[in-house]
């Protein structure tokens, strides 16, 4: 079996003919040229079925110069195929069961793996890489028009390339292969497509052999640009597969009452657990911060990589879903915004979620998160399915989020980490930035006072009473559950020592667990209130909740 993935035009030559001039197009339509050429990696999860079979999870690294790696896991076994650029070869399980050696493909098949390889595809620089580059005209792909060109590679393929006459994009792709010794022709169809950090990327691409039934589908649930990977990840092994299991990403949606709509989400599946169907796993739940999305944590931050390694390195094995909160801080609004005032206002904004992506009819993102969501995951995922194996974490919003649901659920959730959490000390006056003292507010004067310029927000968040603000101040959070006596989780907080956005909160919340005699784990690390800081103790977060939920 072999896997076909067709390149996509991403640069031009200099205009002069009609050729070049739907080049040049096409390069501007996914983002530009310097945007295209900044790309030095792609990390792609995702699936493929075959002629509408079930999805088997995919994954395919792409580095420069010309590598390429894809993996694929079937029931029997992970079929491997890449290019170091030099050499082509494949590992596949499938073909004969039970084999894990490493071959070298013959020249015809070792040919298409390579052209997968050249992250900018043949129109890239053709004339420089010697490849011929014909305009054919316009003809139809998809249903729509779309102008053709037909490419004669210097190793010899022959192939053409369908960019839509509106879009620019590329919508098809057709080649003329050798596949097991036989000539076949390919046809791809590219659909779906997505900005990824600025470069549109086709989540699903249909293919099929001409003359032949059935197909293959791939459908992309991540993309991740300039992660870095190793380079021997493209080499063939001497024997064996060496490299490292890895888990699965996948995208899921539910339809969320609490919210009243429809919200997707994302789900790591760690290695096991694709071949052992009889085991049940433990979840951590991790929650994005403002502006972010369900996305957030596996593009920005790469958990997903994180996780592998850790798992490789003895950490037990649990699954990790990351769900879309907005803005909406993780808790039950006093009073929700208008939906279709949401959809407008979103609507006139440039980039982001989309407006149906972020709004919501109900602003209850607590009941989505501990109700609808645990459910739904725990019906549909091999998951242990109590309390003592659940925990929930998260990073600035999501760092509030993490313990105000853990505090207000220790029945749903055993423990809660939070990195650089905003709103630990939601009472606090004074100390931001983080220099000068800080105090407690005692009346709901002192807090119109201190959010005078957010005041008719802050009103619609969280109310204009004081006894509402402690009621999501984990502050009043943990005094009560210690003079009710009710159980606490287990906490893990994180913050820089650098960062002015929440270090005070985040010391005035852990200076009163002291005082309480709550037990927990402080750490102020050096950094600030960004992507570096929790790209550097993510790891950290999650070997301590797998302490906790995987015992």
């Amino acid at each position: 079996m072999t896997v076909v993935f067709a390149a996509s035009a991403a640069t031009a030559q200099q205009p002069g003919n009609a050729a070049d001039s739907v080049i040049a197009a096409n390069i501007a339509s996914r983002g530009g040229r310097a945007r295209l050429e900044s790309v030095r990696t792609e990390q792609l999860r995702g699936h493929i079925s075959f002629s509408g079979g079930p999805a088997h999870p995919m994954a395919v690294d792409m580095a420069r110069p010309d590598r390429i790696r894809t993996e694929i896991t079937l029931d029997g076994g992970r079929i491997i195929q890449a290019y170091d650029g030099k050499v082509a070869w494949m590992i596949n399980p499938a073909g004969s069961p039970g084999v894990t050696a490493p071959h070298v493909l013959p020249a015809g098949e070792a040919a298409n793996v390579a052209a997968g390889g050249d992250m900018d595809g043949p129109l890239v620089d053709y004339a420089a890489k010697g490849n011929r580059v014909t305009f054919a005209g316009i003809d139809t792909a998809d249903g729509r028009p779309a102008y053709r060109l037909d490419v004669v590679t210097a190793g010899g393929l022959d192939d053409s390339y369908y960019i839509d006459t509106v879009s620019h994009l590329q919508t098809k792709w057709r080649g003329h292969r050798v596949m097991n010794g036989k000539p076949v022709v390919f046809v791809s169809f590219f659909r779906d497509y997505r900005s990824i950090d600025g470069v549109m990327i086709a989540f699903r691409i249909d293919s099929s052999t001409e003359g032949q039934a059935g197909g293959q589908s791939i459908t992309l649930d991540t993309v991740r640009m300039n992660a870095q990977i190793h380079p021997a990840e493209f080499s063939m092994p001497a024997s064996g597969v060496v490299s490292r299991a890895r888990g699965t990403v996948t995208e899921d949606s539910l339809y969320s009452p609490a919210l009243g709509v429809s919200k997707r989400f994302i789900v790591y599946l760690p290695p096991s657990y694709t071949h052992d169907s009889a085991r049940r796993y433990p979840v951590a739940y991790y929650l994005h911060g403002t502006g972010g999305s369900e996305r957030s944590w596996v593009i920005g931050l790469a958990i997903d990589s994180v996780l592998d390694s850790l798992v490789s390195a003895g950490m037990p094995e649990m699954i990790v879903v990351m769900p879309d909160g907005d803005n909406g801080y993780y808790h039950t609004w006093r009073r929700s915004p208008d939906y279709e005032t949401c959809l407008r206002a979103r609507a006139a904004l440039l980039g982001g979620e989309l407006p149906t992506d972020y709004c919501v009819r109900h602003m209850r993102y607590d009941d989505y998160i501990v109700h609808d969501l645990v459910a739904h995951v725990d019906s549909a995922y091999h998951t242990l399915g109590n309390g003592g194996h659940r925990a929930v974490a998260g990073l600035s919003m999501g760092g509030y989020g993490a313990v105000y649901l853990s505090l207000k659920y220790p029945e749903v959730f055993a423990a809660g980490a939070s990195l650089s959490g905003a709103g630990l000390a939601l009472m606090r006056i004074g100390g931001y930035p983080d220099k000068g003292s800080a105090r407690e507010a005692v009346s709901i004067d002192d807090l119109h006072r201190a959010w005078a310029s957010t005041w008719p927000e802050m009103v619609q968040e969280i109310g204009d009473d004081v006894a509402q603000w402690r009621d999501l101040d984990p502050v009043w959070m943990a005094r009560r559950a210690v003079a009710d006596h009710r159980p606490i989780p287990a906490l893990w907080l994180i913050v820089g020592s650098e960062d002015e956005s929440t270090l005070t909160v985040n010391r005035m919340f852990h200076g009163e667990l002291v005082k309480l005699g709550v037990p927990h784990s402080y750490t102020e690390a050096a950094g600030g209130h960004t992507a570096a800081f929790w790209r550097a103790h993510e790891a950290r977060s999650l070997v301590w909740l797998a302490g906790v939920i995987a015992r």
